[in-house]
């Protein structure tokens, strides 16, 4: 079979006839070369896997309620839907870590700031550990949540420190 501008091209086939309930065949009718003007071309056949980063959460979510009705595994994708709605958090967390290590450091500027950056950096890295283990192990939400959870935690310790005067 081929497609061209006319449809599909089957060569020896045939083709099923059913009755009007749609259940029984009626006749078949064999041939060598026949043209079905189905309007699907080759491309539309193809399932074209949207990247998760390109959709917005209610785009991702509908993708997956479609690819879990067709019995597809959709764990990594929740993980990403999940990702979605924790990372913006990343600037809060973030900020909110760095404000005592800043404090910190008042005397030496460029130590509180390489601090500040290597404490990002570890908490960019844990986001992507939380999202490993949470497509395989952990809960989805756990996984997309832990790096926020985590560094929230260690937040709380440096400002309780802070307020100790270190």
């Amino acid at each position: 079979s081929h497609w061209t501008d006319q449809g599909w091209v089957f060569k020896n086939g045939s083709a099923r006839h059913y009755d009007s309930s749609g259940l029984r065949i009626d006749r078949i009718e064999r041939f060598k070369e026949q043209i079905f003007p189905f309007k699907e071309s080759p491309d539309d056949l193809v399932i074209q896997d949207p990247q998760p980063e390109q959709m917005n959460y209610q785009t991702l979510a509908d993708h997956i309620k479609r690819l879990a009705a067709l019995g597809v595994p959709v764990r990594s994708l929740e993980v990403e839907l999940n990702m979605k709605l924790a990372f913006p958090f990343s600037c809060f967390v973030v900020t909110f870590l760095g404000i005592p290590i800043s404090l910190k450091g008042r005397g030496n500027v460029a130590k509180a700031i390489a601090a500040g950056c290597m404490m990002t950096l570890v908490y960019l890295g844990f986001m992507q550990f939380g999202k490993a283990l949470g497509q395989r192990s952990i809960p989805v939400w756990l996984g997309a949540w832990l790096g926020n959870m985590v560094f929230s935690i260690v937040g709380f310790y440096f400002w309780a420190r802070q307020k100790k005067g270190f």
